[in-house]
């Protein structure tokens, strides 16, 4: 990829240090707001993991934007830094067995991809699609000095985490791996490559422009409406929604109620027969 003018760079990083403020001003209110939910109208969810040092209600923008294009939306986090990724990954299927979710779409934000990487095959299997951004696949040498924090050793460059699990994402059905040309997260920046000439690396720099940036927002959406085309016609849209609508339980027969009307009349028919007498 050719290198990126420096006037959008030095306005990239500019972005970012907003961004990271507002980060940081979200994260007191963020910690009574477990979950963005939204509900849209396409067939498809998406469940989107945050990273380690975020809260769901720092990715209002990202929820609000695939909301917008039709897609229902859940954010959640897989739990904080000082759990292991594993057990994070145990919670995550917990998450999506309670939500019920079926064929989703995974987006996940740094930490929240590396703990999809050791889902279970319960939950692994509810979905369909693992969408990364800004995921440290190879560790991040920033973490190396603070390793006594579990989430970040397993972020770590060399984790036996990363060694065992880092594979795993060619076990759902489709893989596509997001990166910014510079993360500053990611020491050095070319760990957050995946390689095998998957990566989508977008011409931005910063590891929240990645879910806050307008630029980087519009893309990633755009390339999951291509992936995902909406139904157009009447008959499509009805399948969709009967496939993604709870099927409601058999109503109990009524028999019992006719019967006991049939009762009531004869009873009354009775009555009358003796008044008459």
């Amino acid at each position: 990829m050719s290198p990126i003018p420096k006037f959008q760079l030095i306005r990239g990083w500019v972005k970012e240090i907003f961004w990271v403020l507002l980060v940081i001003l979200t994260a007191i209110p963020g910690l009574f707001v477990k979950r963005l939910v939204r509900r849209g109208r396409r067939p498809q969810s998406i469940i989107v993991t945050t990273d380690a040092l975020a809260t769901p209600l720092a990715y209002f923008r990202l929820a609000s934007r695939l909301h917008r294009a039709g897609f229902s939306v859940l954010v959640v986090s897989t739990g904080h830094v000082f759990m292991g990724l594993r057990e994070q990954a145990r919670r995550l299927a917990a998450i999506l067995e309670r939500y019920q979710v079926k064929d989703g779409i995974l987006i996940g934000h740094g930490k929240g991809t590396l703990a999809a990487l050791s889902l279970p095959d319960a939950g692994r299997q509810r979905l369909h699609h693992l969408v990364s951004l800004g995921a440290p696949f190879n560790g991040s040498r920033l973490f190396m000095p603070i390793g006594f924090i579990p989430a970040l050793r397993d972020m770590a460059v060399g984790s036996d985490y990363l060694l065992f699990n880092r594979m795993n994402c060619m076990l759902f059905q489709s893989f596509s791996p997001f990166s910014a040309w510079q993360d500053e997260y990611i020491i050095p920046f070319n760990l957050a490559r995946y390689g095998q000439g998957r990566d989508l690396i977008l011409d931005q720099v910063g590891r929240y422009n990645l879910v806050l940036g307008a630029d980087n927002l519009n893309t990633v959406v755009e390339f999951l409406e291509e992936q995902y085309p909406e139904r157009t016609t009447a008959v499509e849209q009805a399948r969709a929604i009967e496939n993604s609508a709870p099927r409601a339980e058999t109503a109990a027969p009524r028999a019992p109620k006719k019967a006991a009307r049939k009762k009531k009349t004869s009873a009354k028919k009775t009555s009358k027969k003796k008044a008459r007498r």
